[in-house]
């Protein structure tokens, strides 16, 4: 079976925060799906390597721009900015 990694956990991988994650999941450079319809991303371990190998490096997460992001307003965005720290 396929491992499953949530944002926080990819978060973790890369040495990134949440925010950035969500933007790369929006802007469609990172391939995710959402668990049983729900809100809760997900990334497939093979979707995951293949980004790295793709040149998932820190300047090409500088190229993803706000304008790319999902509005978030409120709590969400106080949580998003939040590094993630969960190492795997």
């Amino acid at each position: 079976m396929e491992n499953l990694y949530s944002v926080k956990e990819v978060c973790g991988i890369l040495k990134v925060k949440r925010v950035l994650v969500s933007r790369l999941i929006h802007s469609g450079r990172m391939r995710a799906f959402k668990l049983g319809g729900g809100r809760l991303w997900r990334i497939r371990e093979r979707d995951l390597r293949r980004f790295i190998r793709a040149g998932g490096d820190a300047d090409s997460y500088k190229q993803v721009t706000a304008a790319e992001a999902v509005p978030t307003t409120g709590e969400n965005r106080k949580k998003e900015e939040e590094p993630c720290l969960k190492k795997l």
